[in-house]
């Protein structure tokens, strides 16, 4: 009798292992994912304006506006223009800040890394990796926290003509 029930047992795992069941590698559709550009551009335009596009190595990037603001959301780690497991939101500006302001800016600042580029634009990025997905709330979330980053820099940032 012991022995049946090691063999029901062991049939059983065998049943799970062959099933997936329990196993990670399937992609949840419940979830958004990098790799799925299509359904990052639908939530990006419930926040605005928004366009697929492709960048100039062929990935996939998302051009928009969010209350006025232009802004692209450029995919990374993509594997032959597919396949793709993380974002960066970026936007930028003219100014006339200095390095020192901008850095004060960071010191202060929990989301958005901010800085100014080689033609003394201020620039701000925000990167989200999404290998393993995320629920489509929680991407929501971040469009929501990218969208008070663009207006506090804006705010905080720009020169006041």
């Amino acid at each position: 009798m012991r022995m049946f029930y090691k063999k029901l047992l062991w049939s059983g795992f065998a049943v799970l292992a062959l099933s997936g069941a329990g196993s990670t590698w399937a992609a949840d559709s419940s979830l958004v994912y990098a790799s799925r550009p299509a359904d990052i551009l639908e939530i990006a335009k419930g926040f605005g304006r928004a366009a697929l596009e492709k960048d100039s190595t062929g990935d996939p990037k998302v051009t928009g506006r969010i209350n006025g603001t232009k802004y692209m959301i450029l995919f990374y780690e993509c594997e032959n223009n597919k396949n793709c497991k993380a974002l960066q939101f970026v936007a930028g500006w003219k100014t006339k800040k200095s390095l020192s302001v901008v850095n004060q800016f960071n010191a202060k600042k929990r989301f958005g890394r901010v800085y100014l580029d080689s033609d003394g634009e201020v620039m701000v990025e925000f990167d989200v990796e999404l290998a393993h997905g995320v629920t489509q709330g929680n991407l929501e979330e971040v469009f929501r926290d990218w969208s008070q980053t663009l207006k506090v820099v804006e705010r905080d940032l720009l020169d006041e003509d």
